[in-house]
């Protein structure tokens, strides 16, 4: 009986130092870290492909000797030659992925961000675009956000729909009551800011214009959208360097020479400081822009048609000398 029980315990002491001997945090590969990647279709063997030449072979073999005939869960893995064997293994047992970060860009069409978030996910394009149509009250703002390579589709577009949200505080809320829009509207005209000037220290003052257009129930006569109504029915190619008038005649339901308020949606997805500082603007007096040929980037600005038409006078004369058509 003695026998028995002295063996018994030889036998747990040799099971925990066996255990502890894989749980130990020594190099488990030749290189720092490797990631793994892991779609619903991957077999612990893919794993095991992806990981030869950088886990060391003993790690592998921890694997093997572990691995049923459940999958891998899906996701994106960083292992680091410092993390115990098991620890490893468990991560992509279990699903404890490490985050992407996913990065839209402002200024860009809505397909543009559409396949810039697919680029990211082993998701077809057209399956999140299908996803992002079925909703198209979801709004993609410009940002850099942590997610799972294991997202699906529609998990891409519900988060897309809490950080818009998230985004409209109680504050923010406030502010577009004030200027009498809704938040889909403050996004629409900044869109059109944001392709109108690149100044952030100009746009509050751009948007203050638009907003006295509004108040005044004046077209916004703005050119970007002609440019955008233009490019969309295919009669230019782009860079559209000069706006003509033949352009101000096209049908267009973003043309807002021919229609007055605002375009149905955004030019682009917008970045989120611009936003604000639509947000921030008031209606004025000025009522009328144009291009400062002296400072490229900026704009000079008018109360009334006569100085207006003395500033964009100005400015055509400038591109005339330069020969831009």
């Amino acid at each position: 009986m003695k026998r028995i029980i002295v063996g018994t315990i030889a036998l747990l002491i040799v099971a925990v130092a066996s255990f502890a001997l894989v749980e130990r945090k020594f190099p488990a590969g030749p290189t720092p870290s490797v990631v793994i990647d892991i779609d619903r279709h991957s077999s612990w063997e893919h794993v095991f492909e992806q990981a030869e030449g950088y886990v060391a072979q003993w790690v592998i073999a921890t694997w093997k000797w572990h691995a049923g005939e459940e999958q891998p869960h899906p996701g994106r893995y960083v292992l680091r030659s410092q993390e115990p064997a098991l620890g490893m293994y468990r991560r992509m047992a279990l699903g404890y992925e490490d985050p992407l970060r996913v990065t839209i860009r402002g200024y860009q069409s809505r397909q543009q961000a559409i396949n810039q978030i697919a680029s990211y996910f082993p998701i077809d394009s057209i399956e999140l675009k299908n996803a992002f149509d079925a909703h198209p009250e979801v709004w993609i703002l410009p940002n850099t956000y942590h997610m799972y390579q294991s997202a699906t589709a529609r998990d891409i577009v519900e988060r897309m729909q809490y950080e818009w949200e998230a985004f409209w505080s109680d504050q923010r809320l406030v502010q577009a009551s004030r200027l009498g829009l809704t938040p889909q509207e403050v996004v629409v005209l900044s869109s059109i800011v944001q392709a109108e000037s690149k100044m952030s220290d100009e746009q509050g003052r751009v948007a203050a214009v638009y907003l006295a257009r509004l108040r005044d129930d004046w077209p916004l006569d703005a050119d970007p959208t002609l440019v955008y109504a233009v490019l969309d029915l295919g009669l230019e190619e782009q860079p559209i360097r000069r706006v003509y008038n033949w352009m101000k005649r096209v049908d267009h339901p973003f043309n807002t020479y021919k229609y007055k308020g605002l375009p149905p949606s955004p030019l682009a997805t917008v970045d989120a400081p611009v936003i604000d500082r639509v947000l921030g603007a008031s209606a004025g007096e000025e009522m009328f822009f144009c291009a400062d040929p002296q400072r490229p980037g900026y704009h000079l600005f008018a109360t009334n048609y006569v100085q207006h038409r003395i500033n964009s006078a100005r400015y055509h004369r400038w591109l005339n000398r330069r020969g831009v058509r």
